[in-house]
């Protein structure tokens, strides 16, 4: 199961909005940002990026990449 704790989005426009996602066992990184992104009431789309902290790569993680249970922040870069 996938839970977002907590939600914060600016409402400046240009400012960066998080997410708090707690996982209770393996999911994709895929689906961790997707519920991040759908608590924020935003899509990959209208971002100018996004990703979960820590988790920044020479290569952006590919959706179907798993990780294990855990609290993860999900960011979203606004433009």
């Amino acid at each position: 199961m996938i839970t977002v704790l907590s939600t914060n989005k600016p409402a400046r426009v240009t400012a960066t909005a998080h997410a708090l996602v707690v996982t209770d066992d393996v999911h994709t990184y895929g689906d961790i940002i997707t519920a991040g992104l759908n608590a924020l009431d935003e899509t990959r789309e209208m971002l100018y990026g996004f990703g979960i902290e820590g988790r920044i790569a020479l290569m952006r993680p590919a959706d179907n990449d798993l990780l294990p249970a855990g609290h993860y922040n999900v960011f979203a870069y606004r433009d």
